[in-house]
């Protein structure tokens, strides 16, 4: 997947999920070491470690950190 495909998802999840009862929804797109893409809800900080189910390279984070390995690539406004 190209990283403009990327984009183009991100957008229409961020689109889908501003309308109706979502609108209230807030949070932060970030990607693992291999650039797969995944979502922290409510105030985008992570509070919890986890594996990139693609695959399996550690997501998340602690204390509203990410880790090391892993960056930020989206905000819903």
């Amino acid at each position: 997947i190209s990283e403009n495909e990327k984009q183009d998802i991100i957008k229409a999840m961020n689109d889908e999920t501003r309308t109706g009862i979502h609108n209230i929804v807030g949070g932060r797109w970030f990607v693992c070491k291999n650039q797969h893409p995944y979502f922290i809800g409510d105030c985008g900080g992570a509070t919890e470690v986890s594996t990139c189910p693609q695959c399996g390279e550690t997501i998340g984070g602690l204390n509203h950190k990410v880790v090391d390995s892993n960056r930020f690539y989206g905000e819903f406004d």
